[in-house]
C-alpha cells in the first residue's frame, strides 16, 4: 500500500553504540511522548487509521514518537543481546534530550507501558503525567500475580510469532475489529515485517513476557496517571490494567468495550478525548470523527471516509 500522506521527518539520536529513530509532530503547549511497542515509525503513516490517531494526539501536544532499540527504524541489538527494562527506559531519556524536552507526558501502550512506568518512577522531575494503555506490570503468572500468563501461553505465542509474524492472520488475533478489512490487514502486517524479522520478534517477545516485572516501581509513581484498557483485549486482559490502577496512587482508570489490543484501530475518539481532557483539561480542538478527511489527503486521493 503506497503512502497516502506526507511522513514526518525521521531523525536519529545516539545512545551508546546504537541509533534511535524519532519523529516530532505538532507544536502544542505540552510535550507528549508516545510509543505503542511493535512499530516502524515511517510505515505508521501509511494508513489513515494510524494517521488519524497520531494527528489527533498532535492536535493538543508536541507529539514525540520513537522506535526503541531492537525495533523498526532504530538499531537492532548486537548478537541478539537484550537490554534490561531499565536500559530500554534510557531510550526515553535519549529521545527527550534530543528534542529538547525538559518535562513531558508519557503515553505507553502494550509492551511500551512498563518502560514508561520505570522512567516515570525514576525521573519524576522530567514527567508531568503518565498514560498507560492496554499494558501490564508483569508478564508471567506468580503466587502474588495470578492474572499473569502461563509458561504454556508464552510458548504458544512465541511459536505463533515464529510461524505467522508479518501475516494478516496474526493481525486478526490482536485487532479483531479489523478482521475483514483486507486493506488494513495488509498494512498492519507490513508494519510488523518492517519492525522486526520473525526470529527477532519471537526472541524479543519471549524475553519481554518472561522478564517484565515493574510492580516494585508502581508505588514510586507520584505523577498524575491515567490507565486505559479495552475490556475485551485477549492479548493483555483487562485485569492487568485494573492491577495498575489499583497500585498507582491516585490513578484514574477507564475501560472501553473493545476486543482490540490497540486503541487506534477502531473508533478511538473516546480514548483521544479522555487523554486530552486528562492532560489539558479540555477536549481535542477539532471534530475527531472527521479529522484529516480533507486537509491532509493529497490532491486526487480518494477519501477513506
Amino acid at each position: 500500500m503506497a503512502a497516502l500522506l506526507e511522513t514526518p521527518e525521521t531523525r536519529y539520536t545516539r545512545l551508546g553504540d546504537a541509533d534511535i529513530a524519532y519523529q516530532v509532530v505538532g507544536d502544542g503547549p505540552l510535550d507528549l511522548l508516545y510509543c505503542r511497542g511493535t512499530q516502524h515509525l515511517e510505515v505508521l503513516w501509511e494508513h489513515p487509521a494510524s494517521v488519524d490517531f497520531l494527528r489527533s494526539l498532535a492536535s493538543f501536544s508536541r507529539l514525540i514518537l520513537f522506535d526503541r532499540r531492537g525495533w523498526g527504524a532504530s538499531d537492532p541489538f548486537p548478537d541478539g543481546a537484550m537490554p534490561t527494562w531499565e536500559g530500554w527506559a534510557e531510550d526515553i531519556a535519549a529521545v527527550l534530550d534530543a528534542v529538547g524536552s525538559e518535562r513531558a507526558a508519557l503515553f505507553g501502550e502494550w509492551d511500551a507501558g512498563p518502560i514508561c512506568v520505570l522512567y516515570a518512577a525514576s525521573h519524576p522531575e522530567r514527567i508531568r503525567a503518565l498514560v498507560l494503555g492496554n499494558t501490564s506490570a508483569r508478564g508471567l503468572v506468580d503466587d502474588d500475580y495470578p492474572i499473569g500468563y502461563s509458561a504454556e501461553f508464552v510458548d504458544s505465542m512465541v511459536e505463533l510469532c515464529e510461524q505467522a509474524w508479518g501475516s494478516p492472520e496474526l493481525i486478526r488475533i490482536s485487532i479483531p475489529s479489523r478482521a475483514d478489512d483486507h486493506e488494513f490487514l495488509q498494512w498492519a502486517a507490513k508494519v510488523r515485517r518492517a519492525s522486526a524479522t520473525p526470529r527477532s520478534a519471537a526472541l524479543q517477545y519471549r524475553y519481554m513476557w518472561e522478564s517484565v516485572d515493574v510492580r516494585s516501581a508502581l508505588p514510586l509513581i507520584h505523577v498524575p496517571t491515567l490507565v486505559l484498557h479495552n475490556s475485551g483485549n485477549r492479548i493483555v486482559p483487562v485485569e492487568h490494567g485494573r492491577f495498575l490502577g489499583n497500585h498507582i496512587a491516585g490513578a484514574t482508570v477507564a475501560e472501553y468495550a473493545s476486543d482490540d489490543a490497540f486503541f487506534y484501530a477502531y473508533r478511538p475518539e473516546p480514548v483521544i478525548e479522555e487523554i486530552a481532557r486528562f492532560l489539558t483539561g479540555q477536549s481535542p480542538p477539532f471534530d475527531v470523527d472527521r479529522v484529516l478527511t480533507t486537509v491532509l489527503l493529497p490532491s486526487g486521493t480518494p477519501s477513506f471516509y
